[in-house]
């Protein structure tokens, strides 16, 4: 029975571990919409309309490519029986903002807070971008920043995020040259 339920642990962890695939550093097509140079090598996948890029692990970083997100959908996937807030293609960066906030209360974030938020080009689209932090349940303290537009009536959002102490600081630099090299189709 244990050689059994050893097995079983074991091809959960194959499979976990399958949807993942490595991103080279190279030059990369997000959402058939803009291209974005990768510095370093990333481990993706995909979940809806977001592709989730990490190096370290999604628990200690993570940087979310939000891929056209259309009137009605949510910014995040929700959990069974949690509907989130819906995007609508006329919302401004101030509402969009208020978006992202009540979206992530929803799914059970602590402590969050926004601020910063400004102007900022999305490649040649004119967009916006605003830091944030906030506190994990276990009470792990996370920060990030969003940079998004939206472009023809679809959101757009590039959402860097990591443990405070360490993770975040630790690619941050990669990340931000990789949103300087937005270029769009």
């Amino acid at each position: 029975m244990a050689r059994h339920a050893s097995f079983f642990i074991l091809a959960l962890l194959v499979t976990a571990c399958v949807q993942y695939s490595l991103v080279k550093p190279a030059r990369v097509l997000i959402g058939d919409v803009y291209y974005v140079d990768a510095q370093i090598a990333w481990n993706k996948k995909t979940e809806g309309k977001a592709e989730i890029w990490t190096v370290d692990g999604p628990l200690l970083q993570e940087l979310r490519f939000i891929k056209g997100i259309e009137d009605g959908d949510a910014l995040f996937e929700g959990r069974v029986g949690n509907k989130l807030p819906p995007f609508k293609s006329k919302m401004t960066a101030i509402e969009i903002k208020e978006l992202f906030e009540a979206s992530l209360a929803q799914i059970g974030l602590a402590q969050l807070k926004t601020l910063n938020l400004r102007p900022n080009d999305f490649g040649k689209a004119s967009g916006f971008r605003f830091e944030f932090t906030y506190v994990l349940k276990n009470g792990l303290e996370k920060q990030g920043f969003a940079l998004g537009a939206v472009i023809d009536e679809k959101l757009h959002m590039i959402i860097y995020s990591g443990t405070r102490l360490h993770y975040y600081p630790k690619h941050k630099d990669e990340v931000e040259r990789l949103v300087r090299s937005i270029r769009m189709l």
